[in-house]
């Protein structure tokens, strides 16, 4: 059989199909509902104490959570449903008081060997806001 075409288009095709699966692989990862914590002030700064402080918050009113962690100024903690985020979102609150303010969130589930290749789920909405004034 003839190809009609030269080999550098074929060769060119395969490579934007790889490309294209590699940019999509994120957005195929579903996000976790989680809470954010951030500190009211700029002075105030969430540390681990916050973290353990949230979690026991958390258990007292027994509400199912699977992770947390503090990323930079923030504390991030997973919950197990869309109804866990909202009943933990009105606990921290109560919980921790006015220093801090407590806002939903959902948390990426991209595996590490993608994030750390580069690969980073597509923001949708007002998220766009974000990427242009940051």
């Amino acid at each position: 059989m003839l190809n009609k075409y030269p080999l550098w288009k074929y060769l060119l095709i395969g490579l934007v199909l790889v490309l294209g699966i590699y940019y999509s692989l994120p957005n195929l990862y579903p996000n976790d509902p989680a809470i954010q914590v951030r500190g009211a002030s700029a002075g105030l700064i969430v540390t681990d104490v916050t973290l353990n402080k949230a979690e026991s918050v958390l258990e007292e009113a027994n509400i199912e959570y699977f992770g947390g962690e503090v990323q930079g100024q923030s504390l991030l903690i997973r919950v197990t449903s869309n109804k866990d985020q909202l009943l933990a979102k009105a606990a921290l609150q109560k919980g921790l008081g006015n220093d801090y303010v407590v806002a939903l969130n959902l948390a990426p589930t991209t595996p590490s060997w993608l994030t750390a290749l580069g690969g980073k789920p597509m923001a949708l909405g007002l998220d766009l806001l974000v990427v242009f004034t940051s």
